[in-house]
């Protein structure tokens, strides 16, 4: 996490985007060792803290399934079960009628266990598109 003090202005620019921008990705992005992750997991905590967090996968190279990008929408998609009400049914619905969907498309997966159930949860009494802007962390994508 950055250090109290530092990162003042990036770190800023990125609370902003949450709390004000229609744009759906923030995508932070630099050179090696810049600290992309520092700041990725100082926004997560933030997140965690003003409970806006519904997931996060942090990739890692080398450390057990950390670095392989199957485990991201499973992984994702548990995640948010837990944060969004009402998601779970319906992500188990999906797990039941199609037991092989891990071995489906990124693309495919994430439509059926992630945009579908999400999408399901906003008609009903769940409306977080229009209350608060739940936040998905994702950090280095390049180690997978």
């Amino acid at each position: 996490r950055c250090l109290q003090g530092t990162r003042k202005s990036v770190l800023k620019i990125i609370k902003n985007w949450l709390r004000r921008t229609s744009r759906p990705i923030c995508w932070l992005n630099g050179s090696a060792g810049c600290g992309k992750s520092t700041i990725a997991q100082t926004i997560a905590e933030w997140c965690v803290d003003k409970k806006r967090l519904g997931a996060s996968f942090f990739f890692f190279r080398g450390t057990g399934n950390r670095d392989k990008i199957s485990r991201l929408i499973p992984t994702l998609a548990f995640q948010l079960s837990t944060e969004v009400e009402g998601m779970e049914p319906l992500i188990k619905g999906t797990l039941d009628k199609e037991p092989s969907i891990l071995n489906d498309s990124l693309s495919y997966q994430f439509g059926k266990l992630i945009m579908g159930p999400m999408i399901a949860c906003s008609k009903k009494k769940w409306d977080i598109l229009k209350r608060k802007r739940m936040v998905i962390v994702i950090d280095a994508l390049d180690e997978c």
